[in-house]
């Protein structure tokens, strides 16, 4: 009785696999999928690797959206049989379209999905990457990435200190719970490279990071209530760089004496790409625009803390030059407004793709040619040469994307108390805060030319309070100073020095 009243109910779904013989299971091209990574480690913006308020952070998997979504192929593919007279049936099964139709449209269907994944397959970069120091061994990496995706190279390591102590009180008692901080160490590489030129030509975007943790200090507050305070000195060299190289060269940057990086350093990161995959001119060609549509790395302005305030950088958020839609609207308005022909071929477009029918010539080369332009614009690239005492550094600059060096030393302090009280019982609550000495410097190019920011901070005396002075436990008090200075220089030219405190800092500018 209960399979009787069910049957009228599963009927309708029923049909389609009772016809099973008729339908056929077509693959999403590639470029639908979803890859899920693990980003491994965040990019330290700030260029900070000391936390004294949290303590471990697991990495975060990051979800990149597919480069096609599968109702855009779905869009592509009935576009394909519309213009070729054919007629499909489909349904969705999780990755598979299930299909009915006549052979023409299934031979048509599957080389839709083959063009396209062959296109895909296109857009992939193959990296090799060359860290060289005098007196240590190479490290190298290789990598195949997707034009535009970031990734990491290298390793990170993170060690908890006792950064502090959680004080409650309450009545007549008190517990003072250590808070462990983080300490960041290691070498690693952020980097993104995107195609230009049609893949003839690589963008490089990446931050160098190498940090060491030199020692790890104690300090006793000389206070019955309170634990030892755990004090990391991390030493540590940040680079932001950028630049377009040939398909098949080498990107470099030279440093020499770079804090934790002795002697003479070269970081070599080589890029190969692949040129846009051809096809049939019934097709659809895919336009990339990983370049132009992804945002340039914001670089958050370098906390020297401890006393001091932050100065802002010289470029900290930029925006996408050229993304799909806004080119596909560029295409659209230059349609003459009698032209609305219902069977014109139309535009798809994702995040970093657009798409456009082979038959199509004169849009798709008014796209391509828009997209060139765009490249031109933020591929252009200088060398910024540095020296700083025995620092020196030479760095490749690209237009719109900001580059930074950063070379010094990490520490905390503990800096000052608060108080905890109940009716019966106080407790001192301890505030430790991160301190940096060393040299940041952001350069940016516009215009022809390259502006130069930058700041040396030290920390010439530390004073040490007794308890008694304090009246709580005893405190680290440093002596902070800042020198800053700015400048804009030309091609063949050097600012003049810097920094009227300790070394001056020079920077000139060349040709890559």
């Amino acid at each position: 009785m209960l399979a009787l009243t069910l049957t009228p109910l599963l009927t309708p779904l029923l049909v389609p696999l009772l016809a099973a013989p008729e339908w056929t299971l077509l693959a999403f091209p590639r470029a639908t999928r979803a890859p899920l990574a693990a980003r491994a480690e965040p990019v330290l913006l700030d260029a900070a690797h000391l936390d004294v308020e949290g303590a471990f952070r697991p990495p975060a998997l990051e979800i990149s959206d597919p480069p096609l979504a599968p109702a855009i192929f779905q869009q592509m593919l009935e576009e394909t049989l519309r213009a070729r007279g054919l007629r499909l049936e489909s349904r969705v099964a999780a990755d598979w379209l299930l299909v009915r139709g006549d052979a023409p449209a299934l031979e048509a269907a599957r080389a839709l999905v083959l063009d396209l994944d062959r296109q895909v397959a296109a857009l992939e970069i193959d990296l090799e990457v060359t860290l060289r120091t005098t007196g240590q061994p190479d490290s190298v990496w290789r990598r195949r990435v997707t034009s535009g995706t970031e990734s990491f190279l290298g390793s990170r390591a993170t060690r908890p200190f006792v950064a502090g102590f959680e004080v409650q009180v309450a009545q007549d008692a008190g517990q003072a719970a250590p808070r462990l901080g983080s300490a960041w160490s290691g070498t690693g590489l952020h980097l993104r490279a995107s195609r230009l030129a049609g893949g003839t030509r690589v963008h490089v975007d990446g931050v160098l990071d190498v940090s060491v943790i030199t020692a790890v200090e104690s300090f006793d507050p000389d206070t019955v209530d309170l634990g030892v305070f755990e004090q990391p000195r991390i030493e540590l060299v940040q680079l932001a760089f950028a630049g377009s190289i040939d398909s098949g060269a080498a990107l470099e940057v030279r440093l020499t004496e770079a804090g934790p990086l002795r002697g003479e350093s070269t970081l070599s990161v080589r890029a190969i790409a692949q040129p846009d995959a051809a096809g049939a001119n019934d097709g659809w060609a895919l336009v990339d625009l990983a370049f132009t549509a992804s945002a340039p790395r914001a670089l958050v302005a370098v906390d020297p803390g401890l006393g001091l305030v932050s100065a802002p950088a010289l470029d900290e958020a930029g925006t996408a030059l050229l993304t799909p839609a806004s080119l596909a609207a560029l295409i659209e308005s230059e349609r003459p407004t009698s032209d609305a022909r219902p069977g014109r071929p139309v535009i798809v477009w994702s995040q970093t793709l657009l798409a456009l029918p082979r038959a199509d010539a004169v849009r798709l080369e008014a796209a391509r040619a828009l997209v060139r332009a765009a490249e031109d614009v933020r591929a252009r690239t200088v060398r910024a040469t540095l020296e700083c005492g025995p620092l020196k550094a030479s760095i490749p600059v690209s237009s719109g994307r900001p580059a930074r060096l950063v070379v010094g030393v990490e520490r905390p302090f503990l800096a000052d108390y608060g108080l905890e009280v109940a009716p019966q019982i106080w407790m001192p609550s301890p505030r430790s805060e991160r301190a940096f000495d060393g040299l940041c410097v952001d350069l940016a190019e516009a215009g022809g030319g390259l502006s130069v920011s930058a700041w040396r901070t030290t920390t010439p005396d530390v004073v040490v309070t007794t308890r008694e002075a304090s009246q709580m436990g005893m405190l680290q008090l440093p002596t902070r100073s800042r020198v800053a200075g700015a400048a804009r220089v030309v091609v063949g030219e050097k600012a003049p020095p810097m920094l009227d405190a300790g070394p001056p800092l020079t920077v000139g500018m060349g040709a890559l």
